[in-house]
Parts: C-alpha cells; sequence; structure tokens
C-alpha cells in the first residue's frame, strides 16, 4: 500500500485512481465524534430537533444516574464543542448546533438509513 503526502492510505477506488480516495482528517475527526454512542444520540437528536438542553438528552434516554450526567457534562458535550459540531452551555445546559454541524449531517443520516442492515438481528 502506498501513503500520500499527509500519511493517508493510497487505496485505489473502483476507476484506479488512488488521487480521489477519501482519506481526509474531517472525515477522520467526524468518525471519531460519531463513535461514542452517546455523541451519535446527541447529534441524532439535535439534528431532527429533539433536544434543547441537558436535561431533554437525559430525559429522552431515560437516564437517571448522576454518573451518565457526568459524563455528558466532562467529556461527550466538551468532545462535540470542541470540534464545533454543538454549542454547550454549561451553566444553563442549553445545547445547540454549533458552526460545522452540517459537516456531520450526511453521515448521520447514512447511518441512520443503513442502520437496520447493520442490526446484529
Amino acid at each position: 500500500m502506498s501513503y500520500s503526502n499527509n500519511g493517508y492510505p493510497n487505496s485505489p477506488r473502483p476507476n484506479g485512481d488512488p488521487s480521489e480516495v477519501p482519506f481526509h482528517p474531517e472525515v477522520d475527526q467526524i468518525l471519531e465524534q460519531l463513535s461514542h454512542y452517546r455523541r451519535r444520540v446527541i447529534l441524532f437528536l439535535l439534528n431532527e430537533g429533539e433536544i434543547d438542553t441537558l436535561e431533554d438528552v437525559l430525559r429522552h434516554e431515560g437516564i437517571d444516574t448522576e454518573t451518565t450526567e457526568i459524563e455528558l457534562i466532562h467529556h461527550h458535550l466538551p468532545e462535540l464543542q470542541n470540534a464545533n459540531y454543538i454549542e454547550f452551555d454549561q451553566d444553563t445546559g442549553e445545547i445547540s448546533k454549533g458552526p460545522c454541524f452540517d459537516q456531520v449531517v450526511s453521515l448521520l443520516e447514512l447511518v441512520a438509513q443503513h442502520a437496520d442492515e447493520w442490526s446484529p438481528d
């Protein structure tokens, strides 16, 4: 396998042109954020307009454990905010779409469209 100048592998695509392989740091960042269930849920719910606050997330998932709330406040929500996918006000608990939210929408939709194909059932 050969590698491009940015260190990403050049794998041939169906047309045989390795320069068109979609290996980009931005895609890696999106996939990293979508890799955890809780972050996916937050992004899905936000995309559907079903949440505005941390309380909405907790209520939607039926979560009432302090440990999960702390994990959301101190890990998952800041991760999504650092990636600019969400805005999170820790004082008020408000959650809104961030300036880069639109970058994740197509992958969220792809996951939703094919979720039944990946189900263990």
